[in-house]
């Protein structure tokens, strides 16, 4: 049997004191509750606000885009786009710019030049001496080298000093040489021209 034994400083220490476990108390399901209710509520309200904040800056940028278009397009009276004015400013059409509407010109064709290696040959018909060789030199010296100076051996005809010519080719080249020595007469003669077996003849009046 189990001796009993008066109580002394470390039986009453030993009553004092009180027995804990190692384990945290679990918590309770609320606190999870109310934080899930507070996500539900805040995340709608902070989409709602992102999407305000969103469409307030694209509007802003739309708006501010039209107004540059505004500006930089002058429109007139009827709200239309008006054409640029090339004088506006003080500056000037570009005469190389062709205006809408209008058909370009077309193109200028060159000049025929005078073909200068036609064999010519001159005729005096005046009876005055060296009157052909004058005239011949002349033609040599505007650079036609295969000139001939001869007497006029036919009628009455022409009337007056005459460039004659016979193929329609040479035409330009019987007014270089008309002008070349002061004649205003230039005249297609086939006939005579061939009797001669030359492009030109230059009969001198």
């Amino acid at each position: 049997m189990a001796q009993k034994y008066p109580q002394d400083e470390f039986d009453l220490l030993a009553a004092d004191l009180t027995v804990r476990g190692a384990h945290r108390k679990p918590r309770g399901a609320r606190s999870w509750v109310l934080a899930v209710i507070a996500i539900l509520i805040l995340a709608p309200l902070c989409g709602v606000l992102i999407h305000h904040l969103v469409s307030g800056n694209s509007a802003n940028v739309a708006q501010s885009s039209e107004t540059e278009q505004s500006a930089s397009t002058p429109n007139d009276a009827n709200g239309q786009n008006a054409p640029a004015d090339p004088n506006a400013a003080g500056g000037q059409a570009d005469p190389n710019v062709q205006p809408q509407g209008q058909a370009a010109p077309a193109p200028q064709q060159p000049a025929p030049e005078p073909d200068k290696q036609l064999h010519v040959v001159v005729l005096n018909a005046r009876g005055e001496t060296g009157l052909a060789a004058r005239n011949a030199n002349t033609l040599a010296q505007a650079g036609m080298p295969n000139i001939t100076a001869a007497d006029w051996r036919g009628g009455a005809e022409p009337a007056q000093s005459t460039v004659l010519y016979a193929d329609p080719a040479h035409e330009v080249t019987a007014k270089f040489v008309a002008q070349t020595l002061g004649i205003s007469q230039v005249s297609a003669d086939q006939e005579l021209v061939n009797a001669y077996q030359v492009a030109i003849v230059v009969v001198l009046r």
